[in-house]
């Protein structure tokens, strides 16, 4: 799982400012460190949350690891189809749920 949400983070990282010039946001350049740093920012905290749960019972390690791949998956998604809403705000929205997967690096 650590390498897929690392592979993530890369393609993203590699995709992100073409990205943003294409659905238009470069009229909101002063939003663009804001929708970068989005996916640190929920994986920063999604983290030590995750972390939590797993460590009071160790049979919901399953689960949460699961759980995080899909919501991950599912912010990658809403990242592809961002182009279609053609909005910036769309691109947040896609980079925070992506980070909130991707908390469970800390599993």
């Amino acid at each position: 799982m650590g390498f897929v949400l690392a592979l993530d983070f890369t393609a993203a990282l590699m995709s992100i400012q073409p990205y943003w010039y294409y659905i238009g946001g470069g009229g909101h350049e002063n939003l663009y460190g804001l929708v970068f740093g989005s996916y640190d920012l929920t994986q920063m905290i999604s983290a030590p949350i995750l972390g939590y749960f797993v460590d009071r019972d160790m049979s919901r390690f399953k689960s949460a690891f699961v759980l995080a791949g899909v919501v991950n998956g599912c912010g990658n998604l809403l990242y592809a189809f961002t182009a279609l809403i053609d909005h910036w705000w769309s691109m947040l929205v896609a980079r925070l749920v992506s980070g909130l997967g991707a908390g469970a690096l800390s599993l």
